[in-house]
């Protein structure tokens, strides 16, 4: 994205997964959240500073939209934007997708190699 003009802002949007991605949760039954996975915090802060808006894309039904919005603030994780009923489903197949793999690091490093 360096040296591009994104004109849309939904073009600035980087989608994250909640559960697993950038938290842990307790499972079955309740799937609460509880520990933020590896430099979570520090990845969320490296988006917007690329001038990128992070956004939580989550299964979760709307019905937890508050837990979702309560954890992310107990966590002091500036996220503005929650979006609830991804579909469930094994695996996601896009022209646009990062895997994550449990490493921050990585998964911030490729955002650049997308192009317009």
């Amino acid at each position: 994205m360096k040296n591009q003009k994104i004109t849309s802002e939904e073009l600035k949007w980087v989608l994250l997964d909640f559960d697993n991605t950038l938290c842990e949760n307790s499972g079955f039954p309740d799937f609460n959240p509880t520990k933020i996975i590896g430099t979570g915090v520090k990845a969320v802060n490296k988006i917007i500073a690329m001038d990128l808006t992070p956004v939580i894309f989550t299964a979760r039904p709307w019905s937890e939209f508050n837990i979702v919005k309560n954890w992310l603030r107990e966590n002091n994780i500036p996220i503005k934007l929650i979006i609830c009923g991804k579909p469930l489903a094994r695996c996601l197949i896009d022209d646009r997708n990062i895997e994550f793999n449990g490493d921050w690091d990585e998964a911030i490093s490729k955002i650049d190699n997308f192009k317009k």
